[in-house]
């Protein structure tokens, strides 16, 4: 049997424990009716399922012209987006984006003109889109429920949808770029480009779909880079709190970015606008699915379940009869709850599965587990400044970390033994820009001191920087968690542990093809600095 192989076999006996604890964030009673949320490149195969996504984003756009005041208009597409964001007095008048982008990229001002073309600042109507119009959480603004917001927003929009699209049993498919399988027979069909149906112009597609103002060419001559669509050093951190921010900053952000122009013009690339791209559903869709993926291995009470003020936190929406609705985060991990929906695939989300996975455990277990891990620091650097495209920053050891310390940590995630495996996390804490972002992501690499062998491991995104420096925000920068035993394992396998262990930041488009290449000016007039740069050993308590 192959390593695969069994690591397949791990994880699903793994999961099933997890399943039966209560691992699944809204696993449903067996008697309740399901929708399920399919990959979009095996959704777009059918062409019934496909004229149901056509039909409904086509009439959502239609009841863009209802008026104003009423139900209708509600469950308008306009009305949808306008919930993420909209251009106004809240997040920013057009003119306002328009101009503040043009003074800091005056190289790209065609791009913003041609882009900005013909869009229209918007007021809410009334008092109920007065409350609900640009609530889109992220995390400079509510680091805590990232998640939980977008997963109750694309429940909403989901059943909205379905009604406008005449069918029962329609669910929002997610756009499954982290797979990295692909039918090499048909190209056209990977899933780091899009359906052909939200790529043509009319009359060849679907007016609908397609939206003129992606990245050029996206889809057709470029595509996303396979290996900046890695997550699995995302999922195999076990704090909510480290992950979900950098599940949302990361490839969450890197994903807004690539498409939209490295987060330069709308509507993807741009917070306010955002929601106005067909292919924003698809995405969130995925991250959503990342979540449960994340919650299924890790198991339910990893999310901050026993926080009452977290799971009491309300937000509001409307239904698909345009009528106001509430939810509380605490419905969305109630079994008999409203989430009515699963994904086809959330036991096999790693590109290569850890080779040791943990069953999950209730909270007490976890916050003793918790609190007796033990943390070596074994490598650090402070006060970094990205100004190259490719860069690597030298670790050094920690004067309060001895040097056998340091090696007894480097050789227990090196040669894992026991039931409480160390983690290698690499820490970025403080990422920020002086100016603007350098391009679409930084990719984060593990490597070599003779830089001969380098480990993917993440990647840096600037999704929603733009707004944040508009709105004169000041911050201390973003934080970065990575789960990176396996990069270590790889980099000191059959080598005396001793060895040093540097990190790259390679600034990139985050596309594959005839994409054009990032400016090196653009990414010394960034100005991305880092405060510090952690590489820590986590070991846990050993099992009992």
């Amino acid at each position: 049997m192959s390593p695969n192989s069994l690591g397949f076999l791990v994880i699903c006996g793994v999961i099933s424990g997890a399943l039966a604890a209560g691992g699944s964030a809204f696993a449903q009673d067996s008697g309740r009716p399901r929708f399920v949320r399919q990959a979009l490149h095996e959704f777009a195969k059918d062409p019934q399922k496909m004229k149901s996504l056509v039909d409904g984003v086509a009439e959502m756009k239609r009841r863009n012209s209802a008026p104003k005041d009423s139900a209708e208009y509600r469950t308008s597409w306009e009305y949808w987006a306008n919930i993420h964001g909209y251009p106004g007095p809240r997040n920013g008048t057009v003119a306002e984006w328009q101009a503040f982008l043009q003074s800091r990229f005056p190289e790209d001002a065609p791009l913003f003109s041609g882009f900005f073309q013909g869009m229209t600042d918007f007021t809410p109507p009334d008092q109920l889109a007065t409350d609900i119009w640009g609530t889109c959480v992220h995390g400079d603004d509510e680091p805590s429920h990232f998640l939980t917001w977008h997963r109750m927003y694309l429940y909403f929009f989901e059943r909205v949808l379905r009604k406008a699209s005449g069918n029962p049993s329609f669910a929002l498919p997610y756009w499954d770029y982290t797979n990295s399988k692909a039918d090499v027979a048909q190209p056209s069909s990977s899933p780091w480009r899009i359906p052909a149906a939200f790529l043509a112009p009319p009359p060849n597609a679907p007016q609908s779909l397609f939206e003129r103002r992606r990245t050029a060419g996206f889809g057709e001559a470029v595509q996303l880079d396979i290996e900046q669509t890695n997550v699995d050093s995302v999922l195999a951190i076990g704090k909510f709190v480290e992950f979900q921010p950098t599940l949302e900053r990361g490839l969450h952000a890197f994903i807004h970015c690539t498409v939209g122009s490295q987060c330069l013009a709308p509507y993807i690339g741009l917070v306010p606008f955002a929601g106005n791209d067909p292919l924003f559903w698809h995405h969130h869709a995925n991250i959503d699915r990342l979540w449960e993926c994340w919650t299924v291995r890790h198991g339910r009470d990893a999310n901050p379940t026993g926080d009452a003020n977290w799971m009491s936190k309300t937000y509001k929406f409307v239904d698909e009869t345009g009528a106001p609705v509430e939810m509380k985060v605490s419905e969305l991990f109630d079994p008999a709850g409203r989430i009515d929906y699963a994904y086809d695939n959330v036991r096999q989300c790693f590109r290569k599965e850890p080779p040791v996975v943990m069953a999950a455990v209730g909270k007490a277990e976890r916050r003793a587990a918790t609190a007796a891990a033990a943390t070596t620091s074994i490598a650090t650097a402070r006060d970094v400044r990205l100004d190259k495209i490719d860069q690597v920053v030298p670790l050094v050891r920690p004067p309060t970390t001895a040097s056998k310390g340091r090696e007894r940590a480097l050789t227990s995630v090196a040669r894992p033994t026991g039931s409480a495996p160390a983690k290698a996390l690499l820490r970025l804490i403080g990422v920020q820009t002086t100016q603007a972002q350098p391009a679409a992501s930084i990719s984060v690499f593990l490597t070599s001191p003779a830089g001969d062998r380098r480990k993917f491991v993440g990647v840096i995104g600037f999704f929603g920087l733009s707004e944040h420096q508009l709105h004169g925000h000041g911050s201390g920068g973003r934080d970065f968690t990575f789960d990176v035993s396996s990069q270590v394992r790889e980099l000191v396998a059959d080598r005396s542990p001793a060895g040093e262990i540097h990190v790259s930041f390679v600034a990139s488009s985050g596309l594959a093809g005839q994409a054009p290449a990032v400016s090196q000016e653009r990414v010394r007039k960034a100005g991305v600095a880092i405060r510090e740069i952690k590489l820590d050993i986590e070991q846990a308590a050993p099992a009992r």
